[in-house]
């Protein structure tokens, strides 16, 4: 199961997930994700700190999230991976190709007014 709650800051959207993303749901968060990226907000920051694992799909969903971003101008996050999901990141390499923070990090940099 996969609990995604969407938290709105001004022009910073957070999407956190919990629980499991997988083939049988990335398509809710493909449509959460679509919806706020609609409005051009100035960034989309997907919280994975209750993310307990990812497939593959969702690592193509992670790359896809992050290329219509790009053609959108809006910066694309990912914070607070942790466990299994921080581990399949770095097997797939996948961990440079994305701008990953803590928590703390990306709440300084874009919910403190410093963002640029």
């Amino acid at each position: 199961m996969l609990n995604i709650v969407p938290q709105v800051h001004g022009n910073v959207i957070i999407i956190l997930l919990s629980g499991y993303l997988n083939i049988n749901n990335t398509d809710s968060v493909k449509k959460i994700f679509a919806q706020y990226a609609e409005k051009k907000p100035d960034a989309i920051c997907i919280n994975c700190r209750d993310l307990k694992s990812m497939d593959s799909s969702a690592l193509g969903l992670f790359i896809k999230m992050l290329r219509d971003s790009e053609k959108k101008g809006i910066e694309f996050i990912i914070s607070e991976l942790v466990g299994n999901v921080s581990s399949l990141f770095d097997i797939s390499k996948l961990e440079n190709m994305f701008p990953i923070m803590s928590d703390e990090e990306f709440r300084n940099r874009y919910l403190t007014g410093s963002h640029s």
